[in-house]
């Protein structure tokens, strides 16, 4: 977790670091170590799809369609005094679909932002 963390610093700050205080030399290191910051958020947004099963939500008409999905899977149930179901679905506007929850979206918008 410290490596995401370290990554996830380097990528808030290494480009006013860079510009500010390193000599042009340092451009290439630099951009050694941006790709190798894409390269392993990137490696977490897909590990944590295939490990967590509330992470990366795949449903159409309440059938859950994962790669992990189990056929007489029951749903968790909600917790008291939540609005939501937790992790949820970023597309539920459409109905009875759901493709990734809100951290999902939320890291492969940040990490595609680099």
């Amino acid at each position: 977790r410290y490596i995401i963390i370290f990554f996830t610093v380097v990528l808030l700050f290494g480009q006013p670091i860079q510009d500010l205080w390193c000599p042009k030399g340092a451009d290439l290191a630099f951009d050694i170590l941006f790709m190798a910051a894409f390269i392993i958020l990137a490696a977490d947004i897909i590990m944590r799809s295939l490990i967590s099963p509330e992470y990366f939500v795949f449903r159409c008409k309440a059938k859950d369609l994962r790669h992990d999905a189990q056929p007489n899977r029951v749903p968790r149930p909600r917790l008291a005094g939540s609005a939501g179901d937790g992790w949820g679905g970023m597309l539920k506007v459409l109905g009875d679909f759901g493709l990734g929850s809100f951290m999902f979206w939320c890291d492969v918008a940040s990490t595609c932002s680099l």
